[in-house]
């Protein structure tokens, strides 16, 4: 059940019909949380894909000891206090090496969590020719395979980004906004192929990139063209963990 609280004074209650759903949902806030194991690189990575959300950020700077399958406590409480729906945690072990988890609530409960480690052949936005667009601004997605319409896993993944980036909505449309796109991308792999991995997992190939558009030789259409700015990111999957039917039935009926 949703729960109920009795707001004790005008600003308590202020606070309360904020956080009430509502037809048209606020945009969600991310927050960025360090492990105890975090480390400068994951601290990169994070910062970039802020910079893809922002101002609908915040950031933690202090480590904390959290172990989000094992228990999710803390993050709830994070979620909460700070009114954000969705969290990542950065980790990093021998085992999990730059492991990003990232976690959904509903009513500040984990509703569903996945971990996304980052390969070593990242590449932060620095690393790019310096092209950057308005703070604020919706990006274009791209879903490239169709592993994301058919696995569950995937399914999540893009459930997943298109939530934590999805900016405010407006029925404004301006051609000037468009300027950039996130295109995510994965190949399904031949599970009779020997040499294949293991997991049968693919990896998610995370890309950004800017718009730019040029004169053609068609009159008022221009040609239009995509320079890669980064993070570009190559993630492969691990844990994941689906949100209980009672919550997901509760989460669906919250959403009509």
């Amino acid at each position: 059940m949703i729960r109920s609280i009795k707001p004790k004074n005008a600003r308590s209650k202020r606070a309360i019909e904020k956080k009430q759903p509502k037809i048209k949902e606020n945009v969600k806030t991310v927050l960025f949380v360090p492990g105890r194991s975090s480390n400068k690189t994951l601290h990169d990575i994070t910062v970039d894909l802020a910079a893809l959300k922002k101002p609908d950020i915040k950031r933690f700077t202090k480590k904390n000891d959290i172990l989000p399958f094992e228990d999710a406590t803390k993050l709830e409480f994070f979620s909460e206090k700070n009114d954000c729906s969705i969290l990542v945690l950065s980790t990093s072990n021998k085992k999990r090496p730059n492991n990003l988890t990232f976690i959904r609530t509903f009513e500040y409960k984990v509703y569903d969590m996945i971990e996304l480690g980052v390969m070593n052949n990242f590449k932060l936005v620095q690393d790019f020719k310096k092209l950057t667009f308005q703070v604020g601004l919706k990006p274009m997605f791209t879903f490239q395979g169709n592993i994301f319409e058919t696995h569950p896993i995937y399914i999540h993944i893009k459930s997943l980004f298109l939530d934590m980036f999805n900016g405010e909505t407006t029925k404004l449309q301006d051609v000037s906004g468009l300027q950039h796109v996130i295109s995510v991308s994965a190949v399904e792999l031949d599970e009779h192929d020997e040499t294949s991995p293991i997991s049968k997992l693919p990896i998610v190939h995370f890309r950004v990139y800017k718009l730019k558009t040029f004169k053609s030789s068609e009159p008022k259409i221009p040609r239009v063209e995509l320079v890669e700015i980064g993070p570009r990111l190559d993630f492969k999957v691990g844990r994941h963990q689906s949100p209980a039917p009672e919550v997901h039935k509760e989460a669906m009926h919250s959403c009509w």
